[in-house]
């Protein structure tokens, strides 16, 4: 049976020629008027009634083959409103058609199938053979035809060339074909119409503007955007990732690896630079920077944004009421929702954002080739300079064994720059005021230092405390060096934000409640862990590692002075109940002889009497303390390191992905909540669905990785499906499954199953080639009808569901301003870069709408002529006249933008300055040209094509009327001509240069300059 979605006004008839269809015909009513109280939400499930199985319904409501002994049909009968299914308090019903539908289903014998789109992907497809073979270029048009033929209806005929030419352009690069272009290929066309449009699809496929076409509605999936949303939505720069897409799409990356590369590059072997970069996709949700934000309810956040997003993009499917309860049309639980979260949740991440001046962890350095040269060639210096550090150490016996022979002191004076004791003996503190150290440990982490602590805690809080840092920033986020305290446990960190970019070292419960203990931290300027070490009343303690990878720098300033402080911080939990006795600090690292020696000299003195057993800690202390040229060399590799992060500071940075090296336990958080109960009866594993799909590959790590070969895997029943489905969506206006965004039990029926069948499977069976794919396409028959709509159509297919004409639709936002733009000769073409700050109504909108927000620098020169998908995205206050034409906001991930005809729209393209001044630029573009070719070259320009006499007649009388206007009014004249940053010719006429911009905007305005048709 062939299977293809019902057009209402075929319904009927199409429904008397074959068995009904559970997956096409049945499932589609039950989804709709009963799933809610009997479908696969066990939660919601009333009666113990389960219809959306075949084993729960033929358990009690359904007898196949007969609806008398139906229980479900009598109740769809039933005159008792207490009987009646569905219930009248639920505002459904089934209508006549509907009834006889499901009274047949059962008569059949009330058989399940699977739902249509978590069938297996075909092997092969059977290509139909139409009865018109002379129609159809390519495999595809035999589907459409055969669809057509079936209905008795026919293809319209082949649009003319310009109106081709046109649409293809607007399709393929998102720009309307320049008047040279369209010179060329109508001369081409008249000899050979089939080769000329081969060879423009060539040349567009080819043209860098098609990776920023196809890159729009990627980047509306990914939730793309150049600010972080939520309170004060400060800018942030992913621009880079854009790059990536864009490259990608030209270069034609193959599709599986376009999308392997974005859930799991960072994991592929031997990862290089471009598939990290790539991960940059799951790290676009919002993030906040707000005062008194609770970590772990943001990392739930972002972990169930990337699974909402993973769900939307890669399956279409609705994941979003799975994070609280069963899934009530599909058959997707709570369990899967948060056994496919714990891919997700395991990255060294906070949760935040702590300012606009470092980026969230984990992340990637981005550098050009200058800065790669710059950072290798102060490592090389660094290696120099540490071999010369062992160097000195291997030579310095003889000074040594001079050094002992005059029975030295120890040297804890040495490099001492702070050492404070206290009139009353101890410090009490409250955990809201510290003990200030102003002018120590202004250090960033290529310097060394020792902070020796004597300290007593008479509450013993598991959480932890400040026991003392240097640090700038506020609760989301800290940079600089902190000691902690918890449980017992000292924890120590070199920061830049934590925990993605930072060291740290955790012990075990060392600090006893109520005991007082000396504490001291040492650290040798390395940015490695093993130069980060603890002691505890003079001792070494063993610690385990919570950080360790560290880049840039750890001073940068933000909130706070700066200021080293005991024992208290700005909006953290301070060390309340603490007892501070004495506090030194050093400008070196301490040895651990040394250490000892603040806790007792007479372990200085004991060492001496045995220097052949403690000649190894003697040494150390001798040559970090005394010896004038290890000394030196010491400064000299400080110095390189602080030259390697000066010049790692001025590289580019981006969030991406990266595992932790042990997996975050995962848990099903009752009700969605982040502050759910967490234990092992609730703790979960990574997975994927467990009722429908693929399993999981056998042969597959259980990490991204794993679920990117899981996805891509060429068994799978949705990848290729809901790709080629969005594909095929951006040529006709709406895909073959006209909700691009949901091919669960709730979305549309596929009109032609078997033509997404098989373009999924080819799709994959020609390696996932984007460009292919779109070349299939646009030379297709059926894409090449006319757009005009027939009497027939109108009645029986107006939304064009069986292809039987080419689709009309309204250009998109960013195709619109850009297509002003470009006939207009404005258009400024620059691959990539940071993004670019157009006109703006008003004064700051930005500021206006946020006070906490960035102000609004409007761009200069050039860059107010990018094309559209470098504008500056706010996701709070995105640029008006985008959203005027239905861009989304970007707060989460989008695949459908809506299509609205407002008033407003016409306002924009008649009022906003970018528009009024493209229409000003179109007028001195034609304005050189005798009179009688203006009209028609300015509307080619924006049209693609001539205009008929009536329009050439209206333009005209626009023309001579406006005329009339500015020679009355010659100031008004020179006031539109001002409008906008590009100066007017300075021998312009200006009251004919006002009356035909006028005329220009008015050809701007059309419908045939902003649909595509």
């Amino acid at each position: 049976m062939s299977r293809f979605l019902l057009i209402p006004a075929l319904a009927v008839a199409s429904a008397a020629k074959a068995e009904v269809s559970y997956a096409y015909e049945i499932r589609p009513i039950l989804s709709d008027k009963c799933f809610a109280c009997h479908g696969p939400d066990g939660g919601k499930r009333e009666a113990d009634l389960r219809l959306d199985t075949a084993e729960g319904a033929t358990a009690s409501a359904i007898v196949p083959g007969d609806p008398g002994k139906s229980e479900a049909w009598q109740r769809i009968l039933s005159q008792d409103p207490e009987e009646l299914m569905p219930p009248p308090s639920s505002h459904l019903s089934l209508t006549n058609a509907e009834k006889a539908l499901i009274k047949r289903w059962i008569e059949e014998g009330a058989k399940y199938q699977p739902h249509w789109s978590f069938q297996p992907l075909p092997e092969s497809v059977a290509v139909p053979q139409p009865q018109d073979a002379a129609w159809g270029t390519q495999t595809l048009d035999r589907f459409v035809l055969a669809r057509l033929e079936q209905e008795q209806l026919k293809p319209s005929p082949a649009a003319d060339p310009l109106r081709w030419l046109r649409r293809a352009s607007l399709d393929l690069t998102g720009l309307p074909p320049t008047t040279e272009e369209i010179t060329n290929f109508q001369g081409a066309a008249a000899t050979d119409f089939p080769a000329a449009k081969a060879a423009a699809v060539e040349r567009l496929l080819a043209s860098p503007r098609f990776g920023e076409h196809f890159a729009v509605p990627w980047l509306d999936a990914a939730r793309y955007a150049d600010s972080y949303g939520y309170q004060s939505d400060q800018l942030t720069a992913f621009w880079p990732w854009r790059d990536w897409v864009l490259r990608s799409l030209n270069e034609n990356l193959p599709i599986d690896r376009f999308i392997s590369w974005q859930v799991a590059g960072d994991l592929l072997p031997d990862a290089t630079r471009e598939q990290k970069l790539a991960t940059t996709f799951n790290r676009l949700h919002r993030l906040t920077n707000e005062g008194g934000s609770v970590a772990q309810e943001f990392l739930v956040e972002n972990m169930a944004d990337r699974v909402h997003t993973f769900g939307s993009v890669f399956l279409a499917l609705t994941m979003e009421c799975t994070r609280c309860h069963d899934h009530k049309y599909d058959p997707i639980g709570m369990r899967d929702y948060y056994s496919l979260g714990a891919f997700f949740n395991s990255i060294p991440e906070r949760g935040f954002y702590t300012s606009q001046g470092i980026q969230p962890s984990p992340g990637l350095l981005l550098p050009n080739a200058e800065q790669e040269s710059a950072m290798a060639a102060a490592k090389e210096r660094i290696s120099a300079a540490s071999a010369a550090v062992e160097a000195r150490r291997a030579a310095s016996d003889p000074e040594l064994d001079a050094w002992l022979a005059g029975a030295p002191v120890a040297p804890l004076g040495v490099d001492l720059v702070s050492h404070q004791t206290f009139d009353d003996g101890v410090v009490k503190l409250d955990g809201d005021s510290g003990v200030p150290l102003p002018g120590v440990l202004a250090h960033d982490r290529c310097d060394p230092f020792s902070v020796d602590l004597v300290i007593r805690d008479t509450v013993a809080n598991p959480e932890p405390v400040i026991l003392l840092h240097r640090s700038f920033g506020t609760d989301v986020g800290y940079n600089g060096l902190e000691l902690f305290l918890a449980g017992g446990r000292l924890e120590a960190r070199v920061v830049r934000d934590w925990p993605g970019n930072a060291l740290g070292v955790r012990s075990e419960p060392v600090v006893t409640k109520d005991q007082w203990v000396r504490i001291t931290w040492t650290y040798d300027g390395s940015s490695n862990t093993n130069g980060i070490k603890l002691y505890v009343d003079g001792k070494p303690v063993p610690v385990e590692i919570t950080a360790d990878e560290i880049y840039k720098s750890i001073a940068t300033p933000s909130h706070g002075d700066g200021t080293a402080t005991i024992g208290q911080r700005f909006r953290d939990r301070g060390f309340a109940g603490g007892e501070v006795d004495e506090i030194r600090v050093f400008k070196r690292e301490l040895g651990s002889l040394e250490v000892a020696a603040l806790q007792d000299p007479a372990a200085w003195q004991a060492a001496l009497a045995d220097p052949v057993a403690h000649r190894a800690e003697l040494r150390e202390a001798w040559l970090r303390s005394s010896d004038t040229a290890f000394r030196e060399a010491l400064e000299k590799l400080r110095l390189e390191r602080s030259a390697l992060i000066a010049a790692e500071e001025k590289v580019f940075e981006i969030p991406v992905m990266k595992e932790t090296p042990h997996p975050v336990p995962a848990h099903v958080l009752a009700r969605g909540a982040y502050d759910a109960p967490r234990s092992k009866e609730n703790e979960i594993g990574r997975d994927v669905f467990s009722q429908i799909l693929i399993p999981f590959p056998e042969d597959a790590p259980r990490d991204r990785l794993g679920l990117a070969k899981w996805l891509v895997d060429p068994r799978h029943p949705l990848t290729s499906r809901v790709f080629v489905n969005r594909v095929w969506a951006n040529f006709f206006g709406s895909g073959i499954v006209e909700t691009t965004d949901n091919f669960g039990l709730q979305g549309s029926l596929p009109s032609h199953p078997e033509l997404l069948d098989w373009l999924a499977r080819d799709f994959i069976s020609g390696g996932w080639d984007l460009k292919k794919l779109c070349r299939s396409i646009v030379l297709s028959s059926t894409y090449g009808q006319d757009s005009r709509m027939r009497s027939d159509l109108a009645r029986r297919d107006p939304a064009n569901r069986l292809l039987a004409r080419a689709t009309s639709r309204r250009l998109s936002s960013e195709q619109i301003r850009d297509l002003a733009l470009a006939s207009s000769d404005l258009l400024q073409q620059q691959d990539g870069g940071p993004p670019v700050s157009p006109y703006q109504p008003g004064g700051d909108l930005w500021r206006e709408s946020n006070s906490m927000s960035p102000a609004y620098h409007q761009s200069k020169g050039a860059d107010l002529y990018r094309r559209s998908l470098y504008s500056v995205w706010k996701r709070t206050a995105p640029l008006p006249n985008m959203l005027a034409f239905d861009s989304p906001t970007r707060e989460v991930c989008t695949i459908r933008r809506p299509q609205t005809n407002t008033p407003l729209q016409a306002l924009v393209l008649l009022n906003d300055e970018q528009f009024v001044e493209a229409a000003r630029a179109l007028a001195m573009k034609v304005s050189s040209l005798p009179p009688e070719r203006r009209f028609a070259e300015a509307f080619i320009a924006a049209t693609s094509r001539p205009p008929t006499d009536k329009e050439a007649a209206l333009l005209d009388a626009l023309h001579r009327e406006q005329l009339e206007l500015f020679k009355a009014t010659p100031e008004e004249a020179k006031k539109i001509l001002a409008i906008g940053e590009g100066p007017a010719p300075p021998d312009l006429d200006p009251v004919e240069a006002a009356a035909l911009t006028v005329v220009c905007q008015a050809i701007l305005n059309l419908d045939a300059s902003v649909w595509s048709r």
